[in-house]
Order: C-alpha cells, then structure tokens, then sequence
C-alpha cells in the first residue's frame, strides 16, 4: 500500500448462467409504489467556454485543444477539478460526511435503498440487481449507473443513477412495454432489459454509459450487440462496431475500461480483444481458445476486470479465473504475480492435462467467487475486493492479501454476484457497494482522505 501525501481534511481512523438461467425470478413482496427520487439525472456541468474540443484528457478533465470527434463541441465539461482541500465544485454535506469517515469502516447511505426508484406495477423490479446484474461508474457526473434484468427474471429496461451529491436515486429512462422481447434491438430503438454481467463501463473520455452482451428478455438468448447511452441527451445508440467477436456465448465475460488509451479490454472465455469507441471497433488482442493459453484463461464463468493504472495491467477474477494483463506489452503476466495470504489457490484441476499451465497463488476467496466486486483504489494502491463481509484487500507493493472490517457489511453478496456494482469512487476515496434494492447503499472507506 502506498499512501501519497495529501493535504486532506478528515478523520483517521482506526453457477454462471450463460444466457440459460432456470425459470423466472422470484415475484416482489408487494406492490412497486415507489417514485422517483431527488432529481439525479444527467448534469451537464460548466460549459465548454469557447473550446472547440469537448473532449477530455486520461484524467476525465476537459483537453485543452486537439481534435476528439467521438465528444466535439458537447458543451459539457468533468464536474471535478482543484484539490483536496479545495475541490470544484465543492463537497456537498454528503461528500464530506463520506471524506470524513475513518479508515477501514463502513457505512450506508440513510434511506438509499433503490427500490423507491422502481417503476410503479412493473414486477421484478429487484432483478435490476439479483438477475447476473452490473453497473458502472459515472467519473463525470459522479454517480452509479445500475442496468439490468432479463431472461425470465424482468422486462424492464430502465437505467437507474444513484447520485454521490445526494445520496439519492433516480430513474433516468422508462421502461419499454413487456410485449417487446426476444430482440435487440426493440421496436423502440432501446436495447431490451439483460442480464448484463461485467459488460458495464463508463467511458469519461467520451461521456458515455456502455453495455455489451447480456441474456435477453425474454427467451434468455444471447445479444452481442454493444449499447451506449448518451446522459445529457439521455439517448441510446446502437453502436454496430466493425468486427464484432463471433462469440460461441454472450454471457461469460469480464470486462475494464483503460483510460489511458480509451479502449475497454474484454475477457470472452475463447478470446481476450478490446473495443475502441472512437474508432468504433474490436479488435483481438489474444487467442485463448488453444495451449499456451487454453485451458488456463479460457475459464467459464461470472468473473470482473479492473485497471492497476500504476502498473498497466488488466486484471480478471472470479469463477476460477485469474489473469493478468499487461497493456503495454500485450502480454499475459499472471506468472509474475503470486501472491500471500488469504486461502490457497491452485487451477491444477482446471489443467489437469497442461502441467506446464498450473498457477498456484492466494486470495482464493476472490479467485473462486462467483462474479465478485473488485477494483484498483490508485491512492492506496491496492486491489480491494468484495465478496461478502469484510472486503479483502491486495497490496500491490508487497503482494499480500489481507482482511478489513465486516462491521456493517452484508455477509452474503447478490445471489448471483456483485460484477460492477462495487466501484472505487475517486473523488471521496471511497467504494460504493450496490447489493440488492431493498438495501441501502453502502460504502466502504479503505484509507483515509479524498481522492485527488
């Protein structure tokens, strides 16, 4: 762990489903009578004065000039700038309280559950969450995007924000009619609900929500189509990007947005390639369907990426899988990366044919885990990980994993995996946990301080 100096105010303190899941979610204990809460849609933050290049640098703060086609002239800038102790815009009451929590604690976000939000008579609504459901990080307007549902579980395909300023839901779009199913896209140009797995990510550089793949209402087959959303328009659009995958399944993937060069890179079971908004392509990065790399990374199952931006590399876990990317050299570097603490890991089973693919490693509790919550916290560091109660976190320094604190935690993840709805939220130095709508939402303040 590595904790940089910053002049912060604050206290110090101490079974993967694959498209074919079995029969309809479970109905809703009672009636759906909630409203939309406190307006959280999209906000459009300080005007572009004067630039012609919307765009926006690594960082999500607005380029100084440049040509950036994908987000020209969008007359929106990042809502965060300044420093610690003088963020802009400021921190609201809400902000502060998150700021001021002390190390290692946790805590939930008073009458947040996201239930409130739900259409009113639309069963299921809690398969926006439990049905092999994601979410991503809005870095622009500072909120948790939630998008899913599907198969047999829900109809709806409605996106919710749950917003950092207020601590408050909203519903940013309607759903569509129930009659329409079994398509992507749907006679009213959305993409129809989904199992949405890990294939949610917020793209800052160019202001937009994304989701790829999923099992769809109703039938449960796969779409590979690749959705995003625009928030100020609040428009979706499907993107038909040149050379798609031809995927043998749409479901088991992992997936994690690299900043850096504006590309999400994908974990498909048979094939590890990478999406380019701007240039609105895949391309594939590596083979994983024949030895060296089958049957070692070509693992079934719910799994979650994430970006050690320090050391550029993609990591993928869960359901048995560990892989560890590196973007520069295009490359794996699992093999320089075992780790202690924790319980055991060995995938001798998964190779049982390929001796020379055996990877024995720790943090077994994360590797195993169906679909767990995981991300880089760049302040600290470190990976930290949830799968129920205290979170578990690796020291990139010393490559150690250790436990933190269950007070106030759920003991169980979402019946089907947490994917990205456990994100690392910069600006407070905080994670946020989204684990069922009759749940609070939670956060989780690994070290002290704000963010940047």
């Amino acid at each position: 762990m590595v904790l940089s100096a910053c002049a912060c105010t604050g206290v110090v303190g101490g079974t993967p489903d694959g498209g074919g899941d079995a029969g309809p979610g479970s109905a809703d204990a009672g009636t759906d009578a909630g409203q939309i809460l406190a307006d959280g849609g999209p906000d459009a933050g300080t005007p572009d004065a004067g630039s012609s290049d919307g765009g926006l640098t690594d960082a999500g703060i607005p380029d100084a000039g440049g040509p950036d086609a994908a987000v020209a002239d969008s007359g929106w800038t990042a809502l965060d700038s300044g420093t610690c102790t003088a963020p802009n815009p400021p921190f609201t009451a809400s902000e502060q309280q998150l700021v001021d929590l002390p190390a290692d604690s946790w805590f939930a976000a008073p009458s947040s559950k996201l239930r409130a939000a739900c259409p009113v008579g639309v069963p299921n609504c809690d398969s926006v969450v439990t049905a092999w459901s994601g979410g991503a990080w809005d870095t622009v307007h500072h909120r948790m995007l939630v998008f899913g549902g599907g198969h047999g579980d829900y109809s709806g395909n409605e996106l919710y924000a749950f917003d950092l300023a207020t601590l408050t839901w909203s519903r940013l779009t309607e759903p569509s009619p129930a009659s329409y199913k079994d398509q992507d896209p749907l006679p009213d140009g959305k993409p129809v609900s989904r199992h949405t797995y890990d294939g949610l990510q917020y793209l800052a550089h160019a202001n937009r929500f994304m989701a790829h793949s999923g099992a769809r209402w109703q039938d449960g087959n796969g779409t590979t189509l690749l959705w995003t959303f625009d928030p100020e328009a609040t428009v979706w659009q499907n993107r038909v990007p040149a050379n798609t995958p031809n995927l043998s399944s749409c479901c088991s993937e992992g997936s994690a947005y690299v900043a850096a060069s504006r590309v999400v890179i994908f974990h498909l079971s048979t094939q590890l390639s990478e999406y380019d908004y701007d240039a609105n392509q895949w391309t594939q990065l590596l083979d994983l369907g024949n030895a060296p790399y089958w049957p070692r990374y070509s693992i079934w199952g719910d799994k979650r990426g994430l970006v050690d931006t320090r050391r550029n590399l993609a990591w993928f876990l869960g359901s048995r899988l560990v892989m560890v990317w590196d973007i520069a050299a295009k490359q794996p570097a699992t093999d320089n990366w075992v780790t202690t603490g924790g319980s055991a890991f060995t995938n001798a089973a998964d190779v049982s044919s390929y001796p020379d693919q055996v990877f024995n490693t720790t943090g077994g509790e994360v590797i195993t885990a169906q679909a767990p919550g995981a991300d880089y916290d760049p302040v600290a560091d470190d990976i930290v990980a949830w799968v129920g109660g205290g979170p578990w976190v690796l020291d990139l320094d010393t490559r150690v994993w250790t436990r933190g604190s269950s007070t106030g935690a759920p003991t169980t993840p979402s019946q089907h995996g947490t994917y990205g709805r456990w994100r690392y939220v910069e600006r407070t130095n905080v994670f946020i946990l989204v684990n069922d709508v009759d749940q609070d939402v939670l956060f989780y303040k690994h070290t002290p301080r704000c963010g940047q």
